[in-house]
Parts: C-alpha cells; sequence; structure tokens
C-alpha cells in the first residue's frame, strides 16, 4: 500500500512543465540573436540598448497569440530549439565572425482554472557550473536568495555560498546599476517607452471554458556584455567575493565588482533555473527541478566540446555528516551512454583527497572501477554505468572537474551525451494491513507500532547532461579560442 501527502488549495495554480529528460524543461528555452533578426514577428535592434525591449515584446506577443506569433510558434523545434548543443548560447559579445550576439531566455507559464491568477512573477537565475544540487533553499534562500523591491514585489538576488556568489539572477527590465543603488532595488515590470510590452510580473486571466491559457515570462541574459548598454562603462556586477553588503552598492576597492563572465561563469555548461513566483502556493523547501512544478532548468551550453577531450567543471553536495549506521552515503551516478568502446575518463575534486574515495567505495561495492591518479584524481572506463561515492563533510559543496577522452577513431556529425546525477536517500514510513486470519478473514490483533514500517529509498537530486559532438578541428577552433581568451580573462 502506497501513502502520499497531497495540497488542496482553492486558487488554481500557475505551473511550468518539465520535459524528458527533465534538465532539458520543454517551457524554458535559450536563443541567440543578432541585429536584425526577427522572431515572433519581433526584430531584434541594432545593440544592446534594444535587448530589454526586444524580450518584452517577444513576451507580449506570444501571451497574446497563447503561444504562437506571426505564425510561429514556441514549440516549433526550428524556431526555438529544445536541443541543448544547437540552442548554445554565447560568453562573448561577438560571434566568430565579428557579429554582434545577444543571450536570451523565455519560459512558458501554464494555468487552467476559471478565476485568474494575480501577480504571477517568474525569476530566472544561472549558477556558475553544471550542478547536481539545484534543491530549493528558500527561506533563508543560499542559492535561491530573495529580497522585497520598492514596489512591495519579490525580486530574485544573487546566490551566496561560503563566501562566494553560486547564482546571478536576471531580468526582462534593464538590470540596476549595482554600484550606485542595491540589487533589491530591481523591477521587472515593463520597460518604459515601448508599447505591446510586459514584464515578469502579470495577472494571468482565465479561459472561460477552463481552458489552457499559456503566459510568458522571459529575460535577457546578459553574462556576455563587457559593456553598460549604450556606454563604454564597464558592465561591472558582482565583486568576485561576497561581502557584505552582499547585494550593493559595490563601493569597497578592495572587491569591486566585475562583468558577470569574471564573476559567475565558471564552465561552459551552467545550469538556468526559472522559479515560478506565486504567493497562495510557495514552493517547500528541498524542492528540486525535476519534481516540482514551479521549477524548470535547463542545461546551457556556451559552446560544443571538442572532440579530442571533453571536459566539464561541476558542483555537488557532499554527503550530510550526520549519517546513522544504515544510511547510504550520496552518490554520483554517470551514465556514459553509448561513448564508444575505448573511452576513458578522469574525475578530479580537489577538496576531496581520492583515497578517501577509493576506501567509501571498497566498503560499498564488491568491485569498483577506480583507479588512483594522483591526491585528488581518479581514472575510469567510461562505459556503461558508473557509481561514485561522495564522503560526507559539514563545508561547502565540492568542485570538480570531469574529464573524458574517446578513442581516435571518431566520426565526424556523431554526438555522445553523459549524464551525471546525484543519488541521495529519502525516508518515510507506511502503513502495514494487519495479517488476516486464514479461516475467518478477521484481521490479529497486533501492537499499533507494529503497523508502521520505516524504509529508505534513493533519489535524484539533481543533474547535468554534457555533450559530446564529434567535429572537425578546424570547425571547432574559431569558438573555442574565443571561449578560451574570455575563461583566461
Amino acid at each position: 500500500m502506497a501513502e502520499a501527502e497531497i495540497e488542496l488549495i482553492k486558487q488554481p495554480n500557475p505551473y511550468i512543465a518539465h520535459g524528458d529528460p527533465t534538465w532539458l524543461s520543454i517551457d524554458l528555452r535559450v536563443f541567440v540573436m543578432r541585429p536584425g533578426d526577427q522572431k515572433f514577428g519581433i526584430t531584434m535592434g541594432a545593440d544592446a540598448t534594444k535587448a530589454n525591449g526586444f524580450i518584452q515584446q517577444v513576451m507580449f506577443a506570444l501571451t497574446h497569440g497563447n503561444g504562437t506569433a506571426d505564425g510561429q510558434s514556441f514549440d516549433d523545434p526550428s524556431v526555438l530549439s529544445p536541443d541543448e548543443a544547437t540552442s548554445a548560447l554565447y560568453l562573448t559579445p561577438a560571434d566568430e565572425h565579428g557579429e554582434l550576439v545577444f543571450n536570451f531566455g523565455l519560459a512558458r507559464v501554464r494555468y487552467r482554472g476559471l478565476i485568474g491568477a494575480a501577480n504571477v512573477q517568474a525569476f530566472f537565475r544561472m549558477f556558475n557550473a553544471q550542478v547536481t544540487t539545484s534543491q530549493y533553499d528558500y527561506p533563508p534562500g543560499a542559492q535561491y536568495r530573495r529580497g522585497t523591491n520598492g514596489a512591495g514585489l519579490p525580486v530574485a538576488l544573487a546566490g551566496v555560498a561560503s563566501g562566494e556568489y553560486v547564482t546571478i539572477p536576471f531580468f526582462s527590465q534593464s538590470r540596476v546599476d549595482t554600484t550606485t543603488v542595491s540589487m533589491d532595488t530591481q523591477t521587472d515590470g515593463p520597460e518604459s517607452g515601448w508599447s505591446q510590452v510586459i514584464g515578469n510580473v502579470q495577472t494571468i486571466n482565465a479561459d472561460p471554458t477552463g481552458g489552457e491559457v499559456d503566459t510568458f515570462f522571459g529575460c535577457w541574459l546578459d553574462t556576455n556584455q563587457p559593456f553598460k548598454p549604450g556606454t563604454t562603462d564597464p558592465n561591472n556586477v558582482l565583486p568576485l567575493k561576497a561581502q557584505p553588503p552582499l547585494d550593493g552598492k559595490f563601493t569597497d576597492p578592495s572587491n569591486p565588482p566585475v562583468p558577470l563572465a569574471q564573476a559567475i561563469s565558471r564552465n561552459l555548461h551552467q545550469c538556468l533555473v526559472a522559479e515560478v513566483v506565486f504567493a497562495p502556493d510557495p514552493i517547500p523547501l528541498g524542492a528540486d527541478t525535476s519534481d516540482n512544478d514551479k521549477l524548470a532548468q535547463r542545461n546551457v551550453d556556451w559552446a560544443p566540446v571538442g572532440s579530442a577531450q571533453a571536459l566539464s567543471t561541476f558542483e555537488i553536495r557532499p554527503t550530510s555528516p550526520t549519517l546513522v549506521p544504515g544510511q547510504l552515503p550520496d552518490e554520483l551516478m554517470i551514465d556514459w551512454g553509448d561513448l564508444p568502446h575505448g573511452s576513458e575518463a578522469q574525475i578530479y575534486i580537489p577538496a576531496v583527497a581520492s583515497d578517501a574515495i577509493l576506501s567509501l567505495a571498497a566498503r560499498l561495492y564488491t568491485s569498483h572501477p577506480f583507479t588512483r591518479v594522483d591526491d585528488d584524481t581518479l581514472a575510469c572506463p567510461a562505459h556503461g554505468v558508473t557509481y561514485l561515492p561522495i564522503p560526507a563533510s559539514a563545508g561547502p559543496n565540492y568542485a570538480g572537474l570531469l574529464s573524458i577522452t574517446p578513442p581516435p577513431e571518431l566520426r565526424r556529425g556523431d554526438s555522445y551525451d553523459v549524464v551525471v546525477r546525484q543519488l541521495t536517500s529519502a525516508y518515510g514510513a507506511k502503513r502495514v494491513q494487519s495479517k488476516r486470519d486464514a479461516t475467518t478473514g478477521e484481521a490479529e490483533n497486533e501492537p499499533a507500532a507494529a503497523t508502521i514500517r520505516r524504509y529508505q529509498r534513493r533519489i535524484v537530486i539533481g543533474a547535468f547532461q554534457v555533450t559530446i559532438p564529434a567535429s572537425e578541428k578546424s570547425l571547432l577552433l574559431p569558438r573555442e579560442e574565443l571561449q578560451l581568451s574570455v575563461l583566461r580573462w
């Protein structure tokens, strides 16, 4: 017999749908625009001063068309690709041909009901690396920090953990200047001076028949902008160290704000999360992007990884230091997909001794595939599914590097996906029916405590994917050089 807890509210609920896999939500998309490009009947302007107005007009057009505008549908993969690699964004302000590029995010929020929903908001946040720990933590909030702005509405703030900024919010409206004001003064309504626009605070009007209403929220992902729009002033947003005042204004010359790419980008693959904020139905603590209808995740691919070696930084949560006997530690479950035979991998976690992981694996598993490379690095074949136990710690999340080296005989055009999930234990109790007498059918008398059974099960708390395309060096090189220059800076 299974048991579950449900919540009943009188107010119908705005929600967002997951995809398969869940880290590529069907209702959260990212895309690139260049000056003069048109999407959903809206033309991108000549420079960065037009970016906020562009995304707000797109949101307006799709909302009023219930998902379709100018003959283009949000669901059409040729308009907004759901594929991570083909919707790759840019860390640089211009592409490999020197043309300006602007990155955007767009989320569909669904609603079914008869009374409508007021003050529905959407927050967009980018994590600084691939993460398996996107669990919702507000309040108090570390990754999902928020405040209240001057309009009395919630506002997303930069996430802070262990003295570092680990998430950064994005908006449809112009980002406030954090060298002169605090981030909690940010608003995200319609941009002034534009017609037919909406912001990320909306009232959803119900369909009279109770049918689905689709409302669109969006943001300008201005990570690749070195200058403030319309100026030659540096686009300095966040300091490198998270020190008071955490939200600005930032005036400390010993910890000055720097551009977003320098402050937050730690990987060519990052994680974008959309959060639907609706006061009558708050998101519960511990919810994640795979099991809550107000959180959606999309792994952001800044550029395809090379065919010679795939590299991806990541962040994982340590196992809790309060495990009791019989409880399993957290594990990374790495699904190597259909990588060709002979592929090899290395996993580097500088905060954890490789000997500690090997000792834990030896106690947990009959056998394991790991060999020691150095004090902080393990190697293993990249084949099938590999489980890596995560040592316990009360400290911050572990940072790591996954390196995958396929054999040299790859075929151009092939693509391989590697999925990394973090497993943890969840606990619960279930009621067990009393035994019945075979003759009379009556329940036997048992102590009340005997009807309750405790259980432990494994759940996924987060995941990310690394895509490995096989291509010619000459095709990969120009964009890889651009990305390398940004990461070195």
